[in-house]
């Protein structure tokens, strides 16, 4: 028996459960010209519920009679909407742990090059340091040669 407890859009769900699909559905094509361009025109609402039906049949393969699609809404048995809620929340935080490996993985990565510009140049002035004190010893032994 399926109840209205989860009773939403068609828009609602070919957006909002999108996350769930590793292969994303295509969103509702814009109207041609001169097409009603209403959100509760024929047209758009059988874009909506064409890419609803797409959205729930890939998350929902073993469940089909968990379901039903009326004209405008989608109506849910008790337990399956919370159950949706729970795998988006799952793929939305695999979805953000990746956005936040990449944007560490930049951050760190340019520290990393940051310090080692600072590392190299205080080692070319290590270096001309090194060099500088050797060849004022140099012409000081000269000197002294000379001197003597």
């Amino acid at each position: 028996m399926i109840l209205r407890v989860g009773r939403r859009e068609f828009s609602f769900y070919s957006f909002t459960i999108r996350p769930l699909l590793r292969t994303a559905v295509s969103p509702p094509a814009s109207p041609q010209k001169g097409a009603p361009t209403s959100p509760t025109s024929v047209t758009s609402q059988l874009v909506l519920s064409t890419a609803c039906k797409a959205v729930l049949t890939v998350v929902l393969t073993k469940r089909e009679a968990h379901y039903e699609l009326g004209q405008t809404r989608v109506y849910f048995k008790v337990g399956i909407l919370e159950e949706l809620e729970v795998l988006r929340a799952a793929a939305l935080q695999k979805s953000a742990t990746v956005i936040q490996r990449y944007a560490r993985g930049t951050k760190n990565r340019r520290t990393f090059l940051r310090r080692k510009s600072c590392a190299l140049r205080l080692q070319a002035f290590a270096r001309m340091l090194r060099a500088l004190l050797r060849y004022k010893r140099t012409v000081k032994d000269i000197v002294r040669v000379q001197v003597s």
